[in-house]
């Protein structure tokens, strides 16, 4: 990432915080266009949702073969 945008991939530690700090930083104009508050309880409840649930796996893999890419 730094070298392509110049931008330090350690500063996140997700790749979503990482794009969103990138977006922020460099392309979100605030003045212009800011971000709309969310008043409506329903429509919060939605997007809410969609930061929590899912699911996740994080793994080592036992090769016994040293010969195996993964």
């Amino acid at each position: 990432m730094f070298l392509l945008f110049k931008k330090q991939m350690t500063s996140s530690l997700t790749i979503g915080g990482f794009s969103s700090r990138y977006y922020l930083e460099d392309f979100y104009q605030r003045d212009k266009s800011p971000l709309p508050l969310i008043v409506n309880r329903p429509v919060w409840l939605d997007v809410h949702k969609t930061y929590y649930g899912g699911r996740n796996e994080v793994f080592t893999p036992i090769v016994k073969d040293k010969n195996v890419y993964y």
